[in-house]
C-alpha cells in the first residue's frame, strides 16, 4: 500500500479514535477537570487505535509483544507532548486572554483546542512513527 494510501486510511482510523477521545473528554471535563479528563480520553482513543492501525500497517490482528511495547512507547510520546500543549494553551489563555479562558472555554472551545493539537500531531509525530517505528 502507498504511503499516501496508509496515510490516509491511518488518518480516518486515528478520526474515529479521536472522536472516542473528544467525547469522553467532553464529558468528564466537569467531572474531574480538563487535565485528568484530557488523559483518560487519551487512554481510551489510544486503545482504540493499537488494533486499528495494527491491521492497517500490518493487514492482521493479532498478539505481538514488540508492536506493543513500540506502540506503548509512541502513546507515551503523544501523551506527554499532547499534555504539555494543551497546558501551554491554557496557560497562554489564563494569561493573555483571561475574559476567554473564564467565559469562553467551556464546552466545544476546550475540544476545538485539544483537536488542533491532535491535528498538529498526526502530521509531526504519529503517522511518521507508525509508519517507520512502530509496525515495521
Amino acid at each position: 500500500m502507498s504511503t499516501s494510501k496508509q496515510m490516509a486510511i491511518s488518518g480516518i482510523a486515528g478520526g474515529i479514535a479521536m472522536g472516542g477521545y473528544l467525547i469522553s473528554s467532553h464529558l468528564l471535563d466537569s467531572q474531574i477537570g480538563y487535565q485528568a479528563s484530557n488523559v483518560i480520553g487519551m487512554l481510551i482513543a489510544y486503545s482504540i487505535d493499537f488494533f486499528s492501525q495494527q491491521y492497517i500497517f500490518l493487514g492482521k490482528l493479532g498478539n505481538h509483544h514488540h508492536y506493543i511495547i513500540r506502540f506503548l512507547i509512541h502513546i507515551s510520546l503523544e501523551i506527554v507532548i499532547a499534555q504539555l500543549l494543551l497546558k501551554l494553551v491554557m496557560s497562554y489563555l489564563k494569561k493573555h486572554k483571561p475574559h476567554f479562558y473564564k467565559h469562553g472555554l467551556k464546552g466545544i472551545w476546550i475540544s476545538v483546542i485539544r483537536y488542533i493539537i491532535q491535528l498538529i500531531i498526526f502530521f509531526t509525530i504519529t503517522f511518521p512513527m507508525r509508519k517507520y517505528f512502530v509496525f515495521v
